[in-house]
């Protein structure tokens, strides 16, 4: 069986690194964000305050008041917001001087700093705020004060202002009347207790995929080795997205988006949402409740079959609470991730969790109209579709796959072999899309490969791409920067694979740029292609 190593662990890894910064983004910055708030005493009289604008000083802001009205720009720089100008019409507008820090989300309850904008303090970063709908936990506010006058922001991850001032007169967010997407939906859902239906907001027209002509490309944008901490993950999907990517991977452990029975944490998810939807991206999503060489659970179910009733019970609810995030937004669905080695390894499962695979993707459809609903393959792993998994392929939509053509001892394959491996994908696609959750090929001279290998890696795939798109739906190229040495030991450690020379080789070295932080042949390849030159 030809090998191809599982970097799914990876992937997730480098997105739960993006996910703090997601999660942490207390103000999320796209033009059109609008967020409502209302003292229900005075309904009539809301304080309303909206991204108008993005320009080379940040992004601009309008606060329309019962008491006035006045504009900020806006600069995010690690969780510390500083504002760059301030104004109190369209056309009126002083500049600030740089480093004038107006709201820190970064920094631990209590920390303080005055400015020219007065004084400010972190009152707490562990408030609830409940609106009309719903609770908001782990709200951060923050106290200006200047002269004998306080005003008061709260603040909740993902979804921005839920509240302005104290006690029984502050503003509350209205989410009805926001321009926010996904506001609301980061906050903790509780099944066990009643609560509103929660509605989502249209997409976005869009034609289907399938009328393109071209897949679509992404890339997992990961941090440099020579950038300086995880703040740079920001930068580097901006990165990505400049160069015209449409596509975006992320991937979802049901552990951590349950981590108590009937509680859902969905911030990456509704940051996820908020950052695609504006920049014109497709989604795709995989709930990993296998992930690759083990079961991706709630510690209560590590035991559970897949037949058990109360499994089938757990995933329709965790389904029920991501779905109105996934309507109109997500338009790939993975329900499991490489799944034919976790099989390969536990037989017996099969049929349980095929039986539970199709009972998922039935509910899922009916929630989530429109829905594409698969499960995700290593290459290596197709041949169980005519043998292990073959009640499940006619219930797979699209076929979602992983691609590194790696030999038993993590060395390459060379790559004249795409064009033979990817007619065998379409072959086992009968006609369906083939979306690639991640596609890659290291470049290391320890693993066989050099950047010439991996340049002609990518031109052969965009050639393929390209001369037969409708087989194709989306492709993310892993990844954007090698690692560095001690990301990678630590990775390794990980698979219980340190100190393996050809691994740690074929791990490091994915990236189009190098660990030096300069690029490789491959993302002059991979700009033009998505330039169209």
């Amino acid at each position: 069986m030809r090998w191809n190593r599982s970097f799914a662990w990876l992937l997730s890894l480098v997105f739960l690194a993006i996910t703090p910064a997601y999660a942490q983004d207390y103000i999320p910055l796209a033009v059109g964000n609008r967020w409502v708030l209302r003292d229900l005493r005075h309904a009539d009289k809301p304080f309303i305050i909206e991204i108008t604008q993005q320009n080379d000083r940040g992004y601009r802001f309008t606060s329309t008041t019962p008491w006035g009205r006045s504009g900020w720009t806006l600069v995010n720089r690690g969780g510390k917001y500083f504002m760059t100008e301030y104004g109190n019409s369209s056309d009126q507008w002083a500049p600030i001087p740089d480093g004038t820090l107006y709201f820190d989300f970064s920094s631990p309850a209590g920390s303080k700093w005055s400015n020219q904008l007065g004084a400010h303090n972190v009152v707490s970063t562990s408030l609830q705020v409940r609106s009309a709908s719903r609770t908001f936990d782990h709200c951060i506010q923050i106290k200006h004060s200047i002269g004998k006058s306080d005003t008061v922001f709260t603040f909740a991850p993902g979804v921005g202002f839920v509240q302005f001032g104290e006690g029984a007169g502050a503003f509350v967010l209205d989410e009805a009347s926001s321009s926010l997407p996904g506001a609301g939906i980061s906050a903790s859902v509780d099944t066990g207790r009643s609560r509103p239906e929660i509605e989502s907001r249209p997409a976005p027209p869009r034609m289907p995929h399938e009328q393109s002509s071209r897949p679509l490309f992404g890339m997992t944008a990961n941090q440099l080795a020579t950038d300086p901490g995880p703040q740079a993950m920001v930068q580097r999907f901006e990165q990505v997205k400049a160069l015209g990517a449409k596509y975006i991977v992320a991937n979802g452990s049901w552990h951590d988006l349950e981590p108590k029975k009937n509680q859902y944490q969905l911030d990456s998810l509704n940051y996820l949402v908020s950052v695609a939807r504006p920049a014109g991206m497709e989604i795709s999503y995989t709930l990993r409740i296998i992930n690759t060489v083990d079961r991706d659970v709630p510690d209560e179910l590590k035991r559970t079959s897949w037949g058990d009733p109360k499994m089938q019970e757990r995933l329709f609810a965790l389904l029920d609470s991501m779905a109105p995030m996934l309507k109109g937004n997500v338009q790939w669905f993975m329900l499991g991730y490489e799944i034919n080695e976790y099989l390969n390894r536990h037989p017996a499962e099969a049929n349980d969790f095929m039986k539970l695979y199709r009972a998922a993707e039935e509910h899922l459809q009916r929630s989530v109209p429109g829905i594409r609903v698969s499960t995700t393959l290593m290459y290596s792993g197709l041949d169980q579709l005519n043998g292990r998994l073959s009640a499940l392929n006619p219930n797979m939509e699209f076929l979602a796959l992983t691609y590194t053509p790696l030999e038993a001892d993590f060395g390459v394959r060379d790559p004249s072999v795409l064009p033979s491996d990817f007619s065998r994908m379409k072959e086992f696609a009968h006609g369906r899309p083939i979306v690639f959750q991640e596609i890659g090929y290291p470049s290391s001279p320890v693993t066989g490969s050099s950047e010439d290998k991996q340049a002609q890696f990518y031109r052969l795939a965009f050639k393929e791409f390209n001369s037969d798109p409708s087989a194709f739906s989306a492709v993310n190229w892993m990844m954007l920067g090698d690692l560095s040495d001690s990301a990678t030991k630590q990775f390794s450690a990980f698979y219980g694979l340190k100190g393996a020379p050809k691994f740690e080789a074929s791990l490091q070295t994915l990236g189009v740029f190098d660990k030096n932080g300069q690029p490789k042949k491959s993302w002059q390849i991979f700009g033009d292609e998505l330039k169209g030159k």
